[in-house]
Parts: structure tokens; C-alpha cells; sequence
């Protein structure tokens, strides 16, 4: 949009200087395209295109700004007589005043009478009639088959009556066009960034589901051969961990034997958990029994368990209104103690562990590839050194460890278990920076919380006689004797 004005006749002299003048504006533009190729932010192309104009078009006063019809906002540059160019940016309040994000203060009333009626063409309405700055042109930028804005350009009533309306209209044009090619080249190249942070993004979420492919496949097989020898080695321990119990019985607690016989007994008591943790990750063994409780008191037992008489300190957030879970209480109390052990383990000079329990929608398409719905969020953090990227994805297959102490099992067992319940699990580390491990586990329709049924009864003594029933004849003469 331009607003032209008469002029009386031209001289040939007057001609000249016209084209020449044209010329040299259209070769500073030329060198202005060539300026802006090394450009990828939209205010600083502004910027360089105002530089140009101020001082190689000698445009005395004026201003280049961006209408932002998806943000509700201008930014641009202005110059006025003798000084360099500066930015400045807005937007409009509630009641419709001006927000000085930047610069607007420096603003003349005409160029600020000129913004405001740029917002006022927002709604369709609105046209520039103040007396100084009537020469502007405004031209819409499309992107994405849509208005994105408007670049405006403006400068102030030219006194040359020589040099106008057509010429004027031509280099705004040209301007107009050198604009509108840089701002395209600019959204082009942030689609590119966006498509290829999708394609990044993809590619990982990929990856990550082949390697929780590839952990299930593993702590199946472990499984497999765990439910496959557990009975038979479960029969040995038991004929051992037995007939120790009842040689401590012709013993004294003070003698050598005896405290021999009492390390024997722990070492076969710990395979016997061993072997029940590897049973954990076979489909028949390990099934959780499930109950509705309250996450809150499990989370607060655990923490005063496992946390006792540690040089840690703990955090807890925990709300009243937790979504209530139906979870197998001892199982998921394992998993909290696992991650409260490690967030320990990993700040030996002592710290803070954060515990954060909090409820959740999970929508569809999500990262933990958990099924939609609500869901309550259980965050275990420390500040100790981290864990490496290329560790991040192996903390949790059987046997892989980094400590000196452990048997590598801890979070493979917290996996399978929260697997079992529906849930996930996943981790967060930077290395020097500490880790926070979420366990995510489905909420349950129940409201009411369950207890335990019936009251607990005295032990019952008597001299009745007891059947011992076992396909095994030394665990029979074992239990026989006791």
C-alpha cells in the first residue's frame, strides 16, 4: 500500500538523476540479498534490512517491523534522523495499550500512532493517517499455505517531488521481495530442524523398543532356566540349610563349631533368596498377589526402613490424595527399597534423597509405551555422580553392574516386578549430576483399600503327631527329626 504523490513536469536533467538514483538503490539492495544468505533469525534480518535502508537508500526516518498474526505481536527496526537504527518489540495488554517489550519508549508519537494502527489491522480495521509518515508498504508473508503476517515498511513523507510514486513503489517491491525470500529461507530451515528432531526423536523411540525388546527376551530366558533348576536346587538348600540348623543343636552357641554352622546357614539362606529373586522373572514364578492399598504409607515404611541410620537425608512429597494402586505390597515394597538402596549407594559422602510420588494421566502415544489412563508416579532422586550414557540403557538387564558390591539383580528384579504390574519403569541420569528413576504404576478402579482378613491367632502347641509328605527322602528325614 502506497500513497503517491503529484509532482509537476520532470526535467531530462531531473530524469537522469532519477534513474541513476534507481539504480544505485537497486544495486544496495542487490548487495543487501547477498547480506542476508548468511542471515537465519528473522530480527536480525530486519535489522541488517533497516541498516541498508537508513544509510545506503538514504531514507531519513522510518521503520521495518513483522506482524506476527500467530503471536499477536510486531517486532522490528527503526531509525530516525542521524542515528543508527534499534530494535525495539511489543505487544498489545487487555485493554488494548501498548507492552514495551523493548524500545518502544524510544519511539516518536508518529511511529508509535503508526503501530498502534498496524495492531488495529489485526481485526481488518485500521489506517495509518498521521501527517509525517504517509509513505509505507505493506506485504502479507505466506507460509504453509496460510497469512503468517505482514512485513510493513515505512519511512517519512519525502520532500523530493521529483522522486516518487513509481520509483518509490518499485524499490519498496524489490525490498518487499528480498524480505519475503529471507523469511521463507528462515521457516524453511527451522521445518528442516523440526523434521529432523522427529526423525532423532523417532529413531531413539526405536531403539529404545528394541532394547526393551531385547531385555525381555532376556530376563525370559533367565527366567526359563531359573523356574526350570529352582525346585531341585531349592530341595538341596533346604536339605541343607536343615541338617545344619539341627547340628547346631548339639552345640553350644560359644563354640567355634557352632559359629561355623551359623555362617553356613546365612550363605545357604542368602542362595535360597537368590534363587527366589530369579524366579521373579519367569512368567509362573513370582506372580504378584494383589491388593488396593495406599502407595503413600508403603512409600513412608519403606523410606524409614531402608534409610535408617544412613548419612543421607530424604525429601519426601508425598499428597494425601494418591490414586489408590492394587499391587502385590511386599513386591512393590522391594522396588522402592531397590531404588532408595542405590540413591544411598550412589552419594557416599551423604546427601539428599528426593522421593516424589504424584498422580498422572498418561495419554496415548507415550515415551514409556504404557497403556492410556491414570497412573501414579513414584520419582527416587540423588545428587550423586550419575551414570554414563553408553550405561543407561543396561542398567536394567540381570547381572550388569558397576559397583565393587551387588550382584547386579536389584533393578532387573524392580523391572520384571513393575512389568508384572502393568507399569514401567525408566531413569534419568547426567553424568556428575546425579540420577531419578520413575516407576509409573497403573491406579486402581477400587476405592476402598483392602485389609488383611481375619485377626492374627496365638501360636498352638500340642502332642499330636504330624505327616511330613516329600518326594525327597533327605528333606523327609530332615523335617523328621525336627
Amino acid at each position: 500500500m502506497s500513497n503517491k504523490k503529484k509532482s509537476g513536469p520532470v526535467s531530462q536533467h531531473d530524469e537522469c538523476n532519477i534513474l541513476k538514483r534507481v539504480n544505485r538503490e537497486f544495486e544496495s539492495l542487490l548487495d543487501l540479498n547477498l547480506q542476508l544468505a548468511d542471515l537465519h533469525e528473522l530480527d536480525k534480518i530486519i535489522d541488517a534490512a533497516a541498516k541498508a535502508v537508513s544509510s545506503r537508500l538514504k531514507k531519513e526516518e522510518g521503520m521495518i517491523c513483522w506482524l506476527d498474526r500467530d503471536e499477536k505481536r510486531i517486532s522490528g527496526s527503526f531509525w530516525l534522523a542521524g542515528k543508527a537504527p534499534e530494535s525495539f518489540s511489543t505487544s498489545l495488554d487487555k485493554e488494548g495499550n501498548l507492552i514495551d517489550e523493548a524500545g518502544i519508549s524510544r519511539l516518536g508519537n508518529g511511529l508509535k500512532g503508526f503501530i498502534e494502527s498496524l495492531y488495529e489491522s489485526f481485526s481488518g480495521t485500521g489506517t495509518y493517517k498521521g501527517d509525517r509518515y504517509r509513505q509505507y508498504f505493506v506485504t502479507p508473508f505466506r507460509h504453509d499455505g496460510k497469512t503468517c503476517g505482514e512485513i510493513v515498511i515505512l519511512e517519512a513523507d519525502d520532500t523530493d517531488a521529483a522522486y516518487g510514486g513509481e520509483e518509490i513503489q518499485k524499490i519498496y517491491d524489490y525490498l518487499a521481495a528480498i524480505l519475503k525470500g529471507a523469511f521463507a529461507r528462515v521457516r524453511l530451515a527451522e521445518q528442516m530442524l523440526e523434521t529432523e528432531a522427529i526423525a532423532r526423536k523417532s529413531t531413539a523411540e526405536k531403539e529404545k523398543m528394541e532394547h526393551e525388546i531385547i531385555r525381555a527376551q532376556k530376563l525370559e530366558s533367565l527366567g526359563l532356566l531359573a523356574g526350570g533348576i529352582a525346585h531341585d536346587f531349592n530341595n538341596i538348600l533346604t536339605a541343607i540349610s536343615g541338617n545344619v540348623s539341627l547340628a547346631k543343636m548339639y552345640l553350644k552357641p560359644e563354640e567355634k563349631a557352632f559359629q561355623k554352622l551359623t555362617k553356613a546357614e546365612k550363605a545357604s539362606f542368602q542362595a535360597k533368596e537368590l534363587t527366589r529373586q530369579l524366579l521373579t522373572f519367569s512368567r509362573k514364578g513370582g506372580a504378584p498377589t494383589k491388593k488396593v492399598i495406599s502407595i503413600r504409607s508403603l512409600i513412608e515404611d519403606s523410606i524409614q526402613f531402608t534409610l535408617r541410620g544412613a548419612n543421607v537425608c530424604c525429601d519426601c512429597a508425598v499428597p494425601q490424595d494418591l490414586y489408590r494402586v492394587e499391587v502385590d505390597e511386599g513386591q512393590i515394597g522391594q522396588v522402592i527399597n531397590n531404588l532408595l538402596i542405590n540413591a544411598d549407594q550412589a552419594m557416599p559422602e551423604g546427601g539428599t534423597v528426593h522421593v516424589k510420588a504424584e498422580n498422572i494421566i498418561v495419554e496415548p502415544n507415550n515415551s514409556q509405551h504404557l497403556r492410556p489412563g491414570k497412573y501414579v508416579k513414584i520419582s527416587v532422586k540423588d545428587n550423586g555422580i550419575g551414570i554414563p550414557a553408553s550405561n543407561l540403557i543396561k542398567i536394567f538387564d540381570p547381572y550388569f553392574t558397576t559397583k565393587k558390591q551387588g550382584n547386579g539383580l536389584g533393578l532387573s528384579t524392580a523391572y520384571s516386578i513393575v512389568k508384572k504390574h502393568g507399569g514401567g519403569i525408566d531413569v534419568e541420569s547426567d553424568k556428575g549430576r546425579g540420577s531419578v528413576f520413575h516407576v509409573y504404576l497403573p491406579a486402581s478402579e477400587g476405592t476402598k483399600e483392602e485389609k488383611e482378613r481375619g485377626e492374627r491367632k496365638a501360636p498352638f502347641f500340642g502332642k499330636e503327631k504330624i505327616l511330613v509328605m516329600d518326594d525327597e527322602e533327605e528333606i523327609r528325614n530332615v523335617l523328621g527329626e525336627m
